[in-house]
């Protein structure tokens, strides 16, 4: 009788393999988060606006759709190639607006793709990317924003 328990067991397990077989175990595997870097030029001279006017983080607000502000970082080392870049993390609320001293808010909207691999940090792409009122350029492959002033 217990062997026959046992085996019906056996076969039960081996019966409820899933497909989480075919992923890899990512439980130790520390990913990048998925991010944009944006710089913010004004159109006739190139000049980038948080350089040029002394913009701080304190002087930066984003919030998304739900009116909820949102962590970002602000690049404010002065020796780094990205200096006065502000960096923000892509979520499930796809509407971020930047509420930037002096400047009328800027709204951008994107959506994130689904995974294209079951890779541990594919964690999908920005796609259709949409900055209200403002013109701009996006670099998909390299994830960075340029919005003109």
């Amino acid at each position: 009788m217990k062997s026959t328990l046992f085996i019906i067991f056996f076969i039960l397990l081996i019966g409820c393999e899933t497909n989480d077989a075919a992923k890899p175990d990512c439980s130790a595997v520390l990913c990048a988060a998925l991010t944009v870097s944006v710089n913010i030029l004004d159109e006739e001279t190139n000049a980038n606006y948080i350089i040029e006017n002394n913009i701080s983080k304190d002087d930066i607000e984003i919030k998304n759709s739900k009116n909820e502000s949102i962590y970002f970082e602000l690049v404010s080392n002065t020796t780094s190639q990205y200096y006065g870049t502000i960096i923000l993390y892509a979520s499930t609320e796809n509407i971020q607006v930047l509420n930037i001293k002096n400047l009328d808010a800027i709204t951008i909207s994107y959506e994130v793709s689904q995974p294209k691999t079951n890779e541990c940090c594919d964690l999908g792409d920005i796609k259709n990317l949409i900055v209200a009122n403002n013109t701009f350029e996006f670099d998909s492959e390299l994830k960075k924003l340029t919005i003109y002033l």
